[in-house]
């Protein structure tokens, strides 16, 4: 009977991957698309230090441009998915591709920071989100056990992205001006519709039949605790995560799913407070424009290499989850952000960056990786979004925390303790989550047990529990 006490999310989603064939192919688009996405989103800080010095507007004003690019990005998670599930990855992805270039474009004629929170802020961070979800999405109709590897190269995109791009854009900028060096990058943006047209769904559509079929094998009419769960989500509002396309009830599904939004709030709040304001930080401490570049250089090659090393520690080191590994790079991060405030010369400086990127790219291919942990490979696609959402969430309010901080203060240092200390809070989760985790195996044996009983051919149930698992 031991296998009846997995969750319930595990029985009803297993869906059957080829394992890739032409999934690396796959990969490769999507690395491209995340290239120009969120390696993009991560390497516009020479921009906003022409946008505060050519409308002289403060650092609080100017990181509200960043903070809706990141929050867009994430929470068009759940509408990009029904796009998704509507008019198909491609047409989705080459779509944002158009709809990112028209924004750069548009952004290039900007004669105020307002105009900038519209054509930059909103049009490239729909742009981005459309991008972003449906391109990691598709990954799982291709991998299932090498998904791990499959996420590492196609995220590498993006570390490659904070590379290249940052000296890049500045040497743009010194030659052909902010709005010249935006022009050049809406052309640059419109390479997300080529590689997009090499998406393309398996010819195999076994991932929905299964979801189907598994949902019959617990029948909710004698199933008071789905019941209850659904009322007691009902007053949390899904009727509004309906219309956006969440599904909350994973929520009230699994106790330690619960614990994700809380991290990825957190992560999302600090990091990319950190990210958009690493650059003028770097300025204001004596470095010039060059060497801060080559800052956020060294950030993406550490990023880039951190996004490998977490396939390699999930499968070398056994007894690490995903979500263990997620909470772990999130307390380094905030130690190591805490100490940055004792970097004052460029070497100093490189050494956090080279830290910072380790640890923040081990963490962002491992969130689908824990998700996969709670709720199973089959809600992936529906768990990422709702995560994404707080993260968005948190995005969105941080920069422009850090910079209402450094304006009043006059201090970089203050608003990196504080990300620091928020971000070493998350370590609470961690002791929480085996606790959970009992309650999880509690709850579901109930629900399994309760399903058999009132099975006809209980032991017909057992089998095909088993062969779905």
């Amino acid at each position: 009977m031991e296998p009846l006490k997995r969750r319930k999310s595990s029985v009803r989603q297993q869906p059957e991957v080829s394992e890739g064939g032409f999934g690396w192919v796959i990969v490769l688009a999507t690395c491209i698309v995340l290239f120009f996405g969120l390696g993009v989103n991560a390497s516009l800080g020479p921009f906003f230090v022409e946008f505060r010095l050519y409308f002289h507007e403060s650092a609080s004003k100017a990181s509200w441009i960043s903070a809706l690019i990141g929050f867009l990005t994430l929470a068009m998670g759940a509408p990009a998915n029904r796009a998704n599930n509507r008019f198909g990855c491609r047409a989705v992805v080459m779509f944002a591709g158009i709809l990112s270039s028209f924004g750069f474009i548009m952004s290039s004629f900007a004669n105020s920071i307002y105009v900038l929170y519209i054509t930059l802020g909103i049009l490239v961070g729909v742009s981005n989100g459309l991008m972003f979800s449906p391109s990691v999405a598709i990954l799982g109709q291709y991998f299932n056990k090498r998904q791990p590897l499959a996420n590492s190269i196609a995220f590498a995109g993006v570390g490659v992205g904070i590379i290249v791009l940052p000296p890049l854009f500045q040497k743009l900028i010194d030659i052909y001006g902010w709005r010249g060096a935006l022009i050049i990058l809406a052309g640059m943006e419109l390479n997300v519709c080529v590689s997009a047209a090499i998406f393309r769904t398996p010819e195999s559509k076994k991932r929905t039949k299964v979801n189907e079929a598994n949902k019959n094998l617990l029948p909710q009419n004698n199933n008071n605790q789905d019941a209850e769960s659904e009322r007691n989500c009902v007053s949390l509002g899904c009727s509004f995560c309906r219309v956006l396309g969440i599904d909350c009830h994973l929520l009230c599904e699994s106790y330690r799913y619960a614990l994700l939004p809380y991290v990825c709030f957190i992560m999302g709040f600090g990091y990319y407070a950190v990210v958009v304001h690493l650059l003028p930080r770097a300025r204001v401490k004596g470095i010039d424009a060059s060497g801060a570049a080559f800052l956020v250089s060294i950030f993406g090659i550490s990023s880039f290499v951190g996004r490998f090393a977490h396939g390699w520690i999930l499968h070398t080191v056994r007894f690490v989850t995903g979500f263990k590994l997620c909470v772990g790079t999130m307390v380094l991060i905030g130690f190591c952000t805490c100490l940055s405030a004792l970097a004052y010369t460029f070497e100093t400086m490189a050494i956090y960056c080279v830290m910072l990127g380790l640890t923040s790219g081990t963490f962002l291919p491992t969130v689908p990786v824990a998700i996969k942990e709670f709720l199973g490979t089959g809600a992936i696609g529906a768990g990422y979004p709702l995560v994404n959402i707080f993260m968005g969430i948190g995005s969105v309010l941080g920069p422009p925390v850090a910079g209402w901080l450094y304006d009043i203060t006059d201090n970089y240092d203050i608003p990196f303790y504080l990300c620091g200390a928020l971000f070493i809070t998350t370590v609470v989760a961690l002791f929480m989550e085996p606790c959970l985790k009992k309650l999880d195996e509690e709850d579901y044996e109930l629900v399994l047990s309760s399903s058999v009983a009132g099975s006809g051919n209980s032991e017909e149930l057992v089998v095909s529990v088993i062969s779905t698992v």
